[in-house]
């Protein structure tokens, strides 16, 4: 499987990402509280249906910000 492209929109913490990979490896960082793991869980949710943390019970992918 290769992921060729990501884009979230009011994912948890972030109102806009898109993402392209073009099928090659990447590597995402950055300073604390940019959004790696918030990255992280949409892609575990986009791959299992769960967040990256399985002892987050009833966590739903909604935005955080008003």
């Amino acid at each position: 499987m290769k992921l060729l492209r990501i884009k979230l929109d009011n994912y948890a913490g972030i109102k806009d990402l898109e993402l392209s990979f073009n099928g090659q490896s990447k590597t995402i960082r950055g300073k604390n509280a940019t959004g790696k793991s918030t990255l992280a869980d949409a892609f575990a949710w986009l791959l299992t249906d769960k967040p990256m943390d399985a002892t987050k019970k009833g966590y739903t992918p909604q935005t955080t910000d008003k």
